[in-house]
């Protein structure tokens, strides 16, 4: 049973973007660290309302001792959930409620204005804004992707999505992939 649990940590691990990091997954991610596996960290029910990004990220990287290089970036959270932006392909992935297929937007960046325009506004929060200053924010603290630190077991790829919706997974796979 044991063995089995590893094999499957050996790849992904789902963290509940409501609660954070559960204990069982602590128990996970420490046996992982221990071995020096490699991990892949999936946000899950990001069309929920659940903690900022930016506290999963601390939960994460606090309680499991590990680095989290988000490769997706969410844009709205529950009701108000837009999709995400990809760091790495320059892309939106914009969410529609009960459809699977996201509208694929290209985008010179996070910081190009369309976003601003696809995205709206939530709360009287202007979504665009909130994305550049969370990525600001994230440029500064995470810096680039180390491949080496990643196969170390020392910082984790993370995405963002809704599982149950089946929204944002693929994403997840073909990071994995």
């Amino acid at each position: 049973h044991h063995d089995e649990a590893l094999r499957a940590a050996k790849a992904a691990m789902l963290i509940d973007a409501a609660k954070g990091v559960e204990a069982q997954t602590r128990k996970l991610y420490e046996v992982c660290r221990l071995k020096k596996l490699p991990i892949f960290t999936f946000a899950n029910k990001m069309d929920r309302e659940g903690k900022e990004p930016l506290e999963i990220i601390d939960d994460v990287e606090n309680t499991l001792g590990m680095k989290c290089y988000p490769v997706t970036w969410p844009i709205g959270m529950g009701d108000e959930f837009r999709g995400l932006y990809h760091r790495t392909r320059k892309q939106l992935f914009l969410y529609t409620k009960g459809e699977e297929l996201p509208k694929i937007v290209d985008v010179t960046g996070y910081t190009d204005p369309k976003i601003s325009e696809l995205v709206g506004v939530s709360y009287g929060v202007d979504l665009g804004k909130k994305l550049i200053d969370d990525l600001e924010l994230l440029e500064l603290a995470i810096g680039d992707f180390d491949r080496d630190e990643f196969l170390a077991g020392h910082v984790s790829p993370m995405t963002f999505g809704s599982a149950k919706n089946n929204w944002g997974v693929d994403l997840f796979l073909d990071l994995f992939c």
